[in-house]
């Protein structure tokens, strides 16, 4: 399921790429966002997860989040505007749909039957601290990341060096945010442990040392950098590299 969202976003972005000033509009409703925030609560993610999914997140636009989908279908019946469901969006091997068919339903009959709006007010009180905390971790990375493009060098690795004297005096939450940005700018799946890992071996760890995330991503520590690499022909988990902040 993720295999398929992730080459539905490239060939999105790449029809995108063709197009002037083109934006790419996806259809995730109030419905969607309260799921999201459920299965991110279960994976562990921090404040920056809890918050949701933004209105805007680069070129992706979502404008039906503040609706929920049974409005959404209804204003289509009414029209006689044809739309299709996806019969995967009913298979229980995947996490959404459990959420969505057995979790929300059973927590809005035994719990609240408000529990949709109250994800929606929470994740939106997260999004207003989650941006003043975007604003400082991109302070940080501007004085404390260097981007290296090493794809585009005979024999280069594509990655990035951080500095570990001025993230040392960074809080602690700056800190797990800084590195969980600069995995996903990696195309790091940026798991909590992993996160975690980086941070102590950035504030503690010996230089000569190597951590190993995954898919091939490496952490090399010296004295004075965190030196953040995939060796020249590996794949990132998400298939790609962004280019920098």
């Amino acid at each position: 399921e993720h295999g398929a969202r992730e080459l539905r976003y490239r060939a999105l972005h790449q029809v995108a790429d063709r197009l002037e000033r083109a934006v790419i509009c996806v259809g995730h409703s109030a419905d969607d966002q309260a799921e999201e925030i459920l299965i991110r609560l279960i994976r562990g993610s921090g404040r920056s997860g809890l918050s949701g999914m933004r209105p805007v997140s680069g070129r992706v636009v979502r404008p039906l989040l503040g609706v929920g989908r049974e409005r959404i279908l209804a204003y289509l019946r009414d029209r006689g505007i044809a739309f299709c469901l996806d019969p995967s969006n009913r298979d229980p091997r995947f996490l959404r749909n459990r959420v969505r068919h057995e979790l929300l339903p059973l927590l809005e009959e035994r719990f609240d039957p408000g529990i949709r709006k109250a994800l929606l007010k929470t994740a939106a009180s997260l999004a207003e601290d989650e941006a003043l905390l975007d604003s400082m971790t991109t302070e940080a990375w501007e004085r404390l990341v260097r981007w290296r493009h090493g794809r585009e060098e005979p024999g280069g690795e594509p990655g990035c060096l951080l500095e570990r004297d001025g993230f040392r005096e960074l809080p602690p939450a700056l800190q797990r945010r800084l590195v969980e940005r600069i995995l996903w700018r990696l195309g790091s799946r940026a798991r909590y442990a992993h996160i975690v890992r980086v941070v102590d071996a950035a504030v503690r760890g010996t230089p000569g040392r190597e951590l190993h995330l995954g898919r091939g991503l490496r952490v090399g520590l010296q004295r004075d950098v965190l030196e953040f690499s995939y060796p020249v022909g590996r794949v990132p988990w998400r298939g790609r590299l962004a280019d920098g902040a």
